[in-house]
């Protein structure tokens, strides 16, 4: 239990001094030319953005990064899975948290907005600002693993969570737990 929790804490505080070492190099504000809407968000920002609002019934969040394989292999399910329940009241909201570890390299917003227009990735996307990082690995239980996947309700309530890369079966039944 202590060994999961320092190696939990290393992970954080290096993801924080990387987060921290990019300062200044991603661009804030929003892109409109973008068809996946990159934004940069503050933690209040990006708190209130992952939130169902107006007529929707649920947000089902999925944070990623583009050097994870798993990640990239659930996309185009995450991409399907938007354009059918979108009408249902269903938001498909991704975060992109792109530490990019093995090189020591942050991407960033340009980048990944560069990353999911050579993909045709359209489904929206928003990011942490660099100081928000390490409260939102906190606050969503991003513990060294992505992708995460998590459905909120319209209550503002984590109904359903998957760890790892996913189906569109398994998003489908997580998003039938908040309706």
């Amino acid at each position: 239990m202590k060994i999961n929790h320092l190696i939990h804490r290393l992970f954080l505080t290096h993801l924080a001094l990387v987060a921290l070492l990019a300062a200044g190099c991603s661009p804030t504000g929003t892109n409109d030319a973008i068809p996946s809407g990159m934004r940069v968000l503050s933690q209040a920002e990006l708190e209130k953005a992952l939130l169902p609002s107006g007529d929707e019934k649920a947000v089902l969040v999925n944070f990623w990064a583009t050097w994870c394989k798993p990640c990239l292999k659930e996309m185009p399910e995450l991409v399907a899975l938007r354009e059918e329940w979108e009408a249902k009241g269903v938001r498909v909201q991704t975060v992109a948290i792109d530490v990019q570890i093995p090189q020591g390299k942050v991407r960033t917003a340009d980048d990944i907005v560069a990353f999911m227009q050579k993909r045709k990735l359209v489904i929206p996307v928003i990011s942490p600002a660099e100081k928000s990082l390490f409260a939102l690995s906190e606050k969503y239980g991003l513990n060294g693993g992505i992708p995460v996947t998590l459905v909120i309700d319209s209550e503002g309530e984590i109904v359903a969570r998957h760890e790892g890369s996913g189906t569109r079966k398994v998003f489908e039944r997580m998003i039938e737990r908040a309706l």
